[in-house]
């Protein structure tokens, strides 16, 4: 009797797979450095406290990548090349950026669609110029922020 009870409960454990889709599957996912990405907990992404940047907010929930990120300073300007990692929606991160940079008081040059869907946007801010690339793979959205001397 006991075997049988196992068995429905296994029958019924694969007839719900069967019935998942890939979207509806929990993906595990890890930053380029091996850092667990947690799922986003809702819609909308929210500042971080403190961002490693202090004039570029990070979204809660993304983690810096320290193997592909550098950053230095000539005693004028910066020069940060930075890369975030985190699971969320590509355009509210785009929007996260769009509405969290004025506040630094960066000033928006626009922005660009690439052909492999990465949208990369243009700010600048007294003798520096900053440009976010938000791009997908693999259900990890990467960040790439690059701070630079103004043109």
């Amino acid at each position: 009797m006991h075997r049988s009870a196992m068995a429905m409960l296994l029958v019924a454990l694969v007839a719900t797979l069967g019935a998942c889709t890939e979207q509806s599957v929990p993906r595990i996912a890890y930053s380029d450095d091996g850092q667990y990405l947690r799922p986003a907990a809702g819609p909308g992404l929210v500042a971080k406290d403190t961002s490693p940047i202090p004039d570029v907010p990070l979204p809660i929930g993304f983690v810096g990548v320290p193997s592909r990120s550098q950053a230095d300073f000539d005693g004028q300007v910066r020069h940060v090349h930075h890369v975030y990692q985190g699971r969320a929606n590509t355009a509210e991160v785009v929007n996260f950026y769009r509405r969290q940079l004025p506040r630094k008081d960066w000033a928006s040059l626009g922005r660009e669609q690439e052909d492999d869907g990465t949208t990369v946007m243009r700010f600048t801010k007294g003798h520096e110029s900053l440009n976010i690339r938000v791009g997908v793979r693999h259900s990890v959205v990467t960040v790439i922020v690059n701070i630079g001397p103004r043109n």
